[in-house]
């Protein structure tokens, strides 16, 4: 992205694909690339395996209202496969015959299907924000969706839907569900469920939900002792500094998203390595090779003492 890079670092490693994928020079056998398409249509088919057994059961309330949530689920799943791949195959039943092979869909075409499922399943979602409805897809989610298909409408058809965009984003503001917090770092704490911003959410625990595991591949190893991991983090991406340079020096959310200058220990101390103190300098040498401690860390999502390698924090989808 415009934000970070994973650099080879000199005598730790990464680097490899990751600088293709910062060059813009990554082809289809990039890891992330066919992990991203196998893990949104592994979401498709569980979705489809859900309504399949969903209805084959008699006499469950609200099984429309169900169903309509599910359907809108996997539309999500199919806005994020136009958006990464455009031409994918449309998929919705869960039982196939022997030999079934999908067929690929246009740009266009899943366009269509993911715009008609979400306007099918709106009348049938909770408009509620809540802690019922909390990580769930809900009318204002559903909005959002659309919001973002339209905003991207001239990309993906080549007609643009600005004023379509503007009308559900409109919705959502004017529904009073959603506000700004107090404090821009109430988005990120560990226990941020409760923050008014966030209009869909990803829930994590470094216990029963993980997969979450940002400050390790951050941050360097020295920096374990500023926050009392349980283990050493992995030195991988970093600012990059033309994105760092473009913050006015006095805006807050550089300080409470960047960690940069000399390191500390959750004591209070220098943290010394090899007798000097550590810091982060906002400048990278070379994507191709860099030192430890070159560019800035992205610290806003609170990291909790003792974090495992796992993290509890949410994960605002939309907010």
């Amino acid at each position: 992205s415009d934000l970070i890079v994973t650099p080879q670092r000199n005598g730790i490693g990464w680097g490899d694909y990751y600088i293709t994928m910062h060059m813009h020079t990554w082809g289809s056998t990039l890891p992330h690339a066919e992990g991203n398409w196998y893990y949104l249509f592994t979401g498709v088919n569980s979705v489809n395996r859900a309504i399949y057994q969903i209805e084959q059961i008699q006499g469950i309330e609200n099984k429309e209202k169900v169903i309509q949530e599910l359907r809108a689920l996997r539309a999500i799943y199919y806005y994020l496969l136009l958006d990464n791949f455009r031409n994918v195959p449309i998929v919705t039943s869960y039982i196939n015959p022997p030999g079934y092979l999908p067929v690929q869909n246009t740009g266009k075409e899943v366009y269509d299907f993911v715009e008609s499922e979400l306007k099918t399943a709106l009348p049938y979602l909770s408009d509620e924000n809540n802690t019922q409805t909390y990580g769930k897809i809900t009318t204002w989610a559903v909005k959002m969706t659309l919001a973002k298909l339209y905003l991207n409408a001239g990309v993906y058809l080549g007609t643009p839907k600005w004023n379509d965009a503007l009308a559900v984003v409109n919705d959502i503001i004017d529904s009073g569900k959603f506000s700004l917090a107090p404090n821009y770092l109430d988005n990120f704490k560990i226990k941020n469920e409760g923050s008014p911003e966030e209009i869909l959410s990803i829930p994590f625990d470094q216990v029963k939900t993980g997969g979450s595991y940002w400050p390790f591949k951050t941050l360097a190893a020295p920096s374990q002792a500023t926050y009392d991991l349980s283990g050493g983090p992995w030195n991988g991406s970093g600012g990059i500094p033309q994105f760092i340079d473009t913050y006015d020096p006095d805006d807050q959310r550089l300080k409470d998203s960047w960690l940069g200058g000399k390191q500390y220990t959750s004591k209070g101390e220098p943290l010394m390595v090899d007798g000097v103190q550590f810091e982060y300098i906002n400048f990278l040498t070379n994507v191709n090779g860099c030192e430890p401690n070159e560019g800035f860390r992205m610290v806003k999502y609170e990291i909790g003492s003792g974090d495992i390698g796992q993290t509890s924090n949410d994960v605002p989808f939309y907010r």
